[in-house]
């Protein structure tokens, strides 16, 4: 039994490994960049954390249910907690997003004008 929940645990972490991958390249990036853009680099951290999250919250969702169907709960009740999860999720999401849209623009009249020799 636990060699299987072992197994669905791992067959729904597999998936998201590329988007993992990304999101932590991005997190190095951020901190590399942290002492000269440090607004940036902040949100653009607090994104990428937000969104890893939301990624493994959908391995997190597929245990929940399995044990929800074990249970002996109803179809019905099962599509509405995925439906609930599933949107917090989506929302999770959209917040990295404009968390890593609103990085771009932070630091950057600071750091142009120090590259112009203007302080």
């Amino acid at each position: 039994m636990q060699a299987n929940n072992l197994l669905n645990v791992l067959s729904s972490v597999i998936w998201v490994v590329p988007e993992l991958l990304a999101c932590f390249v991005g997190l190095a990036v951020c901190v590399t960049l942290m002492q000269r853009c440090r607004k940036a680099a902040t949100l653009g951290l607090s994104g990428f954390i937000v969104m890893v999250l939301c990624i493994l919250s959908g391995a997190a969702t597929q245990m929940f249910v399995i044990g929800l169907s074990q249970s002996g709960r109803s179809t019905s009740e099962i599509g509405m907690l995925l439906t609930a999860l599933g949107l917090v999720r989506a929302i999770g999401f959209a917040i990295g997003i404009v968390l890593l849209a609103l990085a771009i623009p932070a630091d950057r009249q600071r750091v142009d004008n120090v590259g112009a020799g203007k302080q």
